[in-house]
């Protein structure tokens, strides 16, 4: 939001305070100042208003001019040398002395000093405006067409210079959302008293409406507890006055008509959104405020067509809809050149509706923003009575009838009780009673003093927000000064990050990721529910009862949906990447409906997006998922290498290329990796394969205890290796047959001095040779002795052994 300094000027006083120091006071209120920005003239020494008395050409140039101009009174005309073709003898301009110093286009200034130009002397410069710093026209000299006296400063000249705040405020300062509340909150940081306008109209409330363009006001939905009208008639439309246009172009808002600025101007004063109606075509001479009709449809005044759901609130005459409430008019209700009667709308619409329907239909208008955060349903009144004001003086005409007030403000003024006690507690060190007091009285708050060093605070209805104890204890510091809070000595132990497991495990997930390539990247935990169930069970997310937007109404069950959204964006924009992953919370709600949190850390990996190199990465495949998977197991201390696969069935990954294994509830962990489904791709928009997996647990898995590994010295003896070729189906799990054999060789080798070291499969094989339904899985056994050199014999038996014992276990055939 931008602010005017000028603006501000109106309601405290500021003179004496540099824009800066403003900016700096703001900033220490919690408001954030983005930008400040000046305009108009700034401070110009030696630039006078100077006459033209005659003009000749210049001897030695066709395009040169020699001039004599008048700068003073008292002083000799100056000889100037001009390029400029704009003017006459006779005409005023701005002329630059010598030892001016002006402002150029690239932020230097260059000072005016006496030169000759093709020989002939010029003692100063006339201007343009933007060699003035002005304007951007440098076509030729700026004629000062209202005649100044000669030698008057420029600055006197031109006093519509201002400073403009660009501000950046929380969801639940609604009420800064304008110059009174920036005023306020200044007033009270500077000490300084807040001055409201001067109300003239002093209006009759009425329910029922007499005499004026309305028979009926009629509220049927609870979204709208407050609504006001007064009828005026006899304006004229036309042209706004000066101060008002250079007023709202200040903070950006572009001049219509006197009336409509006059609803803006209001806005930007008390920020309370108006709306004024031509009151010849309020159909039935009636208002109805009501929710819209399936399919109801309404073209607003941006001229686009909307078709609306029950959510939608509108404003309505007899016949049709003229307006979305809180958001836009309706076109067929415009203020035109030849309307002569208006209705001014000053109502109260619930935040939660307004936001919801601005977004939703992607409308976004400056009373929306400030309905959605709330303003006060008390200052609707007063902002009501300016606007009459203001309407009066810029396009005349008069009140017909009371205002027409339906309904009643859906909150008042709230009290607080409060103890020094209670505030020295909170913050650590001793705050005077005065202090308290005073700082609670220049935000506007009434004090009342309940003795014992305590107080009944009543918060205006403006500040919906302070509602506790602790609201008025922030608001204190804010007033009194967080730059005031006295340094202390930290006394306590510090505690160690690296003492929580979850924040270890979150760190070395992270380092290792990172490692591999993948960049990190966080996402909101909030998601939209749509896209969820499009993925996983209605039972598995939980979706909240009061979303604040549509497209987060539900609490995330997995961080792929995320993830796979900023790959989506990244390959949108043409980033060169491997992938990304993200650590985090998510939320799922089991069969009896208990809600449970999990700890997760999510991948994935696009293929062919790594950007242009001489040496390729090898291209990513489920194994490259199953390793990134499992290694995160390893960070976590889970041992990987007995765990049974199981193929994974979901609309998010691809069939046939996913698995899982573990489960939250049983083992306190579950990984699902693999293809993410080809079909999902394509309706995100994503035309690569993307390979993925996520580690979920609960917390407390990354806090158990591991049993300390011993270091095992490297056997110095030669391993005896075999080669078996299984016949199994070709659904049979090769992870359970090595499990199996493992199992079988520990058995085989109790009291032996060799083990089994290691297991791996290095074929799989499915085709001739091998009957249909079947496949060929070969695994290499590696034996070792950590004591001698194994012979074959002892070696063959053991393996022999396992062989027949598989074969008759698993009825599996060896090949």
């Amino acid at each position: 939001m931008k602010v005017s300094l000028n603006w501000l000027n109106k309601y405290v006083d500021l003179s004496g305070i540099d824009p800066q120091s403003i900016a700096d006071a703001l900033t220490m209120l919690g408001i954030e100042v983005e930008n400040i920005e000046t305009y108009g003239l700034k401070k110009l020494d030696n630039v006078v208003v100077g006459e033209i008395l005659s003009r000749q050409d210049h001897p030695d140039s066709d395009h040169l001019g020699v001039c004599s101009v008048k700068v003073s009174q008292a002083e000799p005309p100056l000889q100037i040398v001009c390029g400029a073709s704009n003017y006459k003898v006779g005409d005023r301009v701005p002329v630059a002395l010598v030892g001016a110093k002006l402002p150029s286009p690239d932020g230097k200034v260059f000072e005016i000093k006496k030169s000759k130009l093709r020989g002939v002397e010029s003692c100063g410069m006339m201007c343009s405006g933007r060699e003035i710093g002005l304007d951007n026209d440098h076509s030729g000299l700026l004629i000062l067409k209202d005649r100044p006296e000669i030698g008057t400063p420029i600055n006197d000249v031109f006093t519509d210079s201002d400073t403009v705040f660009e501000i950046e405020l929380t969801a639940n300062r609604g009420d800064c959302l304008s110059h009174i509340g920036i005023a306020r909150e200044l007033a009270a940081r500077f000490g300084k008293e807040l001055k409201y306008p001067e109300l003239k109209y002093s209006p009759k409330y009425v329910e029922i409406p007499d005499g004026g363009f309305l028979n009926e006001v009629k509220l049927e939905t609870p979204n709208c507890p407050l609504y006001t009208a007064v009828s005026i008639k006899g304006v004229k439309i036309g042209k706004s006055p000066d101060w008002m246009r250079r007023e709202l172009e200040a903070v950006g808002l572009r001049s219509i008509n006197n009336v409509v600025d006059v609803t803006n101007y209001v806005m930007m004063e008390y920020g309370q959104p108006l709306h004024s109606f031509d009151a010849r075509l309020l159909k039935g001479g009636k208002i109805i405020v009501r929710q819209a009709r399936e399919g109801e449809g309404i073209q607003t005044l941006d001229e686009k067509i909307y078709k609306l759901t029950g959510e939608a609130m509108l404003i309505c005459n007899a016949d049709s809809a003229i307006g979305i409430a809180g958001v836009m008019g309706g076109l067929n209700s415009e203020v035109k050149d030849d309307t002569q009667d208006v209705v001014i709308e000053s109502a109260y619409f619930n935040p939660g509706n307004v936001r919801a329907t601005s977004r939703k239909y992607g409308i976004s208008t400056d009373a929306a923003y400030r309905f959605a955060r709330d303003v006060d349903p008390k200052a609707l009144l007063d902002a009501s009575r300016r606007a009459v004001d203001l309407i009066l003086e810029t396009a005349g005409g008069e009140v017909v009838g009371s205002t027409c007030k339906v309904g009643a403000a859906p909150r008042g003024d709230r009290d607080i009780e409060i103890s020094r006690a209670y505030i020295i507690d909170r913050l650590g060190f001793e705050v005077g009673k005065d202090d308290i007091s005073k700082a609670f009285s220049s935000l506007g708050f009434i004090v009342k003093d309940l003795g014992e060093e305590k107080w009944s605070i009543t918060v205006p209805s403006f500040r919906s927000e302070v509602d506790r104890p602790i609201d008025l204890v922030e608001e204190f510091v804010r007033i009194w000064g967080s730059d005031k809070i006295p340094e202390t000595d930290l006394n306590c132990a510090a505690l160690l990050r690296d003492d929580d497991p979850l924040f270890k495990y979150n760190r070395n997930a992270a380092n290792y990721l990172s490692s591999i390539g993948l960049n990190e990247c966080q996402n909101y935990t909030l998601r939209d529910s749509q896209k969820q169930a499009k993925i996983h069970s209605n039972s598995d997310f939980l979706k909240l009862a009061n979303p604040l937007t549509s497209d987060q109404d539900s609490l995330r069950a997995s961080l792929l949906d995320g993830i796979l959204d900023v790959v989506k964006y990244n390959l949108s924009n043409g980033n060169d990447f491997y992938g990304f992953f993200e650590n985090g919370k998510i939320f799922k709600a089991d069969k009896n409906g208990e809600i449970n949190e999990y700890s997760s850390t999510a991948f994935a990996i696009a293929a062919d997006c790594g950007g242009r190199n001489w040496k390729s990465r090898q291209a990513p495949d489920f194994f490259t998922a199953k390793k990134i998977a499992f290694d995160l197991l390893s960070v976590l201390g889970v041992d990987a290498s007995r765990l049974n696969l199981s193929e994974l069935e979901s609309p998010l990954w691809q069939s046939g290329f996913a698995a899982a294994c573990g489960s939250e509830k049983r083992e306190g962990f579950c990984v699902n990796f693999g293809a993410v489904s080809v079909a999902h791709l394509r309706e995100l928009g994503i035309d690569k394969i993307v390979l993925a997996g996520e580690i979920s647990f609960r917390p407390e898995v990354a806090g158990r205890k591991k049993g300390a590994e011993k270091f095992k010295a490297f056997s110095a003896f030669p391993p005896a290796v075999r080669d078996i070729a299984i016949i199994a189906d070709k659904n049979e799990k090769a992870s359970e047959i090595a499990n199996e054999i493992t199992r079988i060789a520990k058995q085989k080798l109790k009291g032996a001095s060799f083990e089994l070291e290691n297991l791996s499969i290095f074929d799989s094989y499915e085709g001739k040779g091998v009957a249909e339904g079947s496949k060929s899985l070969g695994f290499a056994l590696s034996f070792r002795s950590s004591e001698k050199t194994l012979q074959t014999e002892e070696v063959n038996k053991v393996f022999d052994a396992i062989c027949q014992e598989l074969s008759k276990k698993r009825k599996l055939r060896i090949a």
